[in-house]
């Protein structure tokens, strides 16, 4: 009988700490959220996408962007985030039993991308200017937050046209002949425009900017149409020392038109990277 009432008084002692009678069940490992911080990067400066001039801003809220997570043992999961709205759980993601991490890749704007691949062609789409970010090595089921730092897959051709006043903008035409389309894929980090033909873009007025895809400055050729003079110029005659218009710079060509000439003033690519500046002089 005493044996009996020591075990009783022993059960009723450890019964608070098996029992939680106030608090919330614990939150599981896949049960957690991933947070994640998104910003757009051009040479260290904030970008929006709707391409503000002076590339300041965020992602707004609505802003929909392709995910793609690739966990340790390969697996991919891909999904639309809609930035303000997309609750991500660690449960949402494929996963290997032994799994340690995963990487995340991401590209704006969303891509019908399958297995994290997909072609992006200037002619057919609406936003010319792809966005993609990647984050390595994330922890598995971590609480921290990710942050997908985004930056410029495309090069930025700017052409400024100086001329006599009583040349009017509608009198300035330009074109550009490049290849305008590419192969990427996410998982990788890369893109391959080696299979594509090229297509001819034109804009009117003084100043004209073309996006185009990073590819060998041999490939690119411009055509500058002023009144009834008229010059065709291969990118690879004016800039001198750089095989390729890489992702994410920018190259501006000064063109000013004078007694029947048109002379290059100047190239610069800068803004999203420097690669120096060359001068030169073309006669019509």
């Amino acid at each position: 009988m005493k044996k009996t009432y020591c075990t009783l008084i022993a059960s009723i002692l450890l019964l608070p700490a098996g029992c939680d009678k106030g608090g919330e069940a614990p939150v599981t490992g896949g049960s957690k959220k991933i947070g994640i911080i998104t910003s757009i990067s051009a040479e260290g400066v904030m970008r929006s996408p709707q391409l503000g001039e002076d590339g300041s801003g965020n992602f707004s809220t609505g802003d929909v962007f392709s995910l793609m997570a690739i966990s340790e043992s390969g697996d991919k999961t891909m999904t639309d985030y809609k930035t303000g709205s997309t609750v991500l759980y660690w449960d949402d993601i494929a996963m290997g039993q032994g799994d340690r991490s995963i990487s995340l890749s991401a590209c704006y704007p969303r891509q019908d991308a399958a297995d994290g691949r997909f072609t992006f062609d200037l002619k057919s789409a609406e936003d010319k200017d792809l966005l993609w970010a990647s984050a390595r090595d994330i922890e598995a089921y971590t609480e921290k937050p990710v942050t997908l730092t985004f930056k410029h897959v495309m090069h930025r051709l700017i052409v400024n046209i100086s001329t006599d006043p009583e040349t009017g903008a509608q009198d300035i035409n330009t074109q550009c002949t490049a290849k305008y389309k590419c192969d990427v894929d996410l998982a990788a980090g890369t893109f391959d425009n080696s299979a594509t033909g090229k297509e001819t873009f034109s804009a009117t007025g003084q100043k004209a900017v073309f996006t185009l895809v990073p590819q060998p400055v041999s490939e690119v050729s411009l055509s500058i149409t002023v009144g009834d003079r008229h010059k065709t110029l291969p990118l690879e005659e004016i800039v001198k020392g750089h095989e390729n218009l890489e992702s994410g710079m920018q190259l501006t060509v000064n063109i000013t038109v004078k007694n029947g000439n048109i002379q290059v003033d100047g190239t610069t690519i800068e803004g999203w990277g420097d690669q120096g500046t060359i001068d030169g002089e073309i006669i019509m």
